[in-house]
């Protein structure tokens, strides 16, 4: 059950302590091999083996680290050598072969994360890294896991092979059938592979990386042997390397991609360097944030005809890019503040009729987030609606986007605490597409003062130029394939 432990115990032999903690959002550390005793743990592959732990953040990696390993009697001393092993400047290498074939958004999630890094003052470079290539082959090829792994069940647990998953007995049985000189040819190439290692990190501190390159699979997607083995291969990608090269490594949450699932940032160093790695890994002290706390989430909607392939939005007024010299009229979605009790469901809707005179007659949920994230807790569920036929007394929905479409959210001027007075020119004008003037029939949330702009519409052959009582909007209807660029 998740969080029913601080830390917990693996083995990694491709991947396996660190892609299942990249794919729940934790930390997970891989050790060298021959950094700690593997006695009295069942052998997958005692040439690739080495233990691992998975645990909340790295501040606990390093705690676990130190009670473990026997070189550091205590964890100050730990942390001493950490910080001694920290150069001036770190250079962070990106090997070009572990961010291709990324899906779902997974190496722009990294390349951020390595931008927050370069922020800091880490030095990044591009690199080619043709070992990674070359251990994915011998990968593909069994490597001699499956081998060593097969004799060590047939001798000590004979009975364990009709008991296994089809998924994992088949391969263990493949790698049985290999011959002597199959093995030594991919024992040769292990070898070939640990060697090359120091070249690799050659004007390096450490390397750097997505984890996993694909997003984590749903049960129906590996039930069978042939929907698995794919999966398994590209989940291994850019783990199995650090195996046979003998590297450390240590997975960090990084973020999430497309589907909403943990994305892990693969940092790598040479063989016993896990005190430079963690240092490198490691977090600051407790940092104090002033957070804007408001009642009531926001929700926002994207009114859609797929058949159509254009979406509905409203541009609006805005004083907050008015007082930063910007175009006051904001593009968006219709969205609005939740009343109490109210669902986002129940919101959207309302929010539909009075904004855009729509009536909703599908939703679909794309996502939730935090609009403002690094000083407000406002969250945003957006949802889109989908048009399935035309309401009577209401106008039909025109638009359409896909699921991934990207809407910028509303501005929120009440967030602001300086107080705003602002007197909007005469040439600001609230005509709809069709000359007629839409209003929402709600106030504006100012800081303080209402805005009023005039209407510049031609009523009875000339511009009346009144102050009108309410915020006003403009209604338009745009093809889908102007947002999806």
């Amino acid at each position: 059950r998740q969080g029913s432990a601080l830390v917990a115990l693996g083995t990694d032999t491709a991947g396996s302590v660190r892609i299942p903690a990249a794919m729940t959002g934790v930390v997970g550390l891989k050790t060298s091999h021959g950094r700690w005793p593997m006695d009295g743990v069942v052998p997958l592959s005692q040439t690739l083996d080495s233990a691992g732990v998975l645990v909340r953040s790295v501040d606990d990696a390093v705690f676990t680290f130190a009670a473990v390993d026997a070189r550091w009697p205590t964890l100050e001393s730990l942390r001493a050598e950490m910080a001694r092993r920290m150069p001036e400047t770190v250079r962070v290498g990106l090997p070009e072969e572990t961010f291709a074939d990324c899906e779902d958004g997974i190496a722009e999630v990294v390349m951020g994360a390595v931008d927050e890094l370069q922020s800091g003052g880490m030095k990044t470079v591009h690199l080619s890294l043709p070992e990674v290539d070359q251990a994915r082959a011998l990968l593909a090829r069994g490597s001699v896991a499956s081998a060593q792994c097969a004799e060590f069940v047939r001798a000590e647990l004979p009975a364990w092979l009709d008991a296994m998953d089809p998924l994992v007995s088949l391969r263990i049985r493949d790698g049985g059938e290999i011959s002597a000189l199959e093995y030594l040819s991919r024992y040769r190439q292990l070898r070939k592979l640990a060697a090359a290692a120091a070249a690799c990190f050659a004007g390096f501190t450490v390397l750097a990386c997505p984890t996993v390159r694909i997003s984590p699979p749903r049960v129906d997607q590996v039930a069978t042997v042939g929907t698995y083995r794919p999966r398994n291969m590209a989940a291994l990608a850019n783990t199995c390397f650090a195996n046979m090269m003998r590297l450390c490594a240590v997975t960090i949450p990084a973020g999430l991609d497309r589907n909403g699932m943990p994305v892990g940032l693969q940092l790598l160093a040479p063989h016993n360097e896990e005190e430079l790695l963690l240092a490198e890994g490691g977090m600051s002290g407790v940092l104090q944030r002033e957070v804007v706390a408001r009642d009531g989430e926001v929700a926002a909607v994207l009114p859609l005809d797929p058949a159509a392939g254009k979406v509905v939005l409203v541009e609006q007024f805005r004083p907050g890019p008015w007082a930063a010299g910007l175009n006051p009229w904001t593009l968006e979605c219709v969205a609005g503040v939740m009343e109490r009790g109210e669902s986002p469901e129940q919101l959207v809707r309302r929010e539909a009729r009075e904004e855009a005179g729509l009536e909703i007659l599908q939703l679909e949920l794309m996502h939730r987030f935090l609009s403002t994230p690094g000083m407000s807790s406002e969250g945003k569920p957006r949802s889109r609606a989908v048009d399935h036929g035309q309401p009577p007394g209401l106008p039909r929905l025109n638009g359409s986007v896909s699921r991934s479409g990207i809407i910028l959210p509303r501005l929120r001027p009440s967030l602001r605490r300086k107080r705003i007075h602002l007197r909007p020119p005469r040439h600001t004008g609230l005509a709809g597409p069709a000359g007629c003037i839409l209003r929402n029939g709600k106030r504006p949330r100012l800081g303080a003062g209402q805005l009023r702009p005039r209407c510049n519409h031609h009523c009875a052959g000339g511009v009346c130029g009144k102050r009108l009582p309410h915020f006003g909007f403009r209604l338009g209807v745009w093809p889908a394939a102007h947002f999806l660029r």
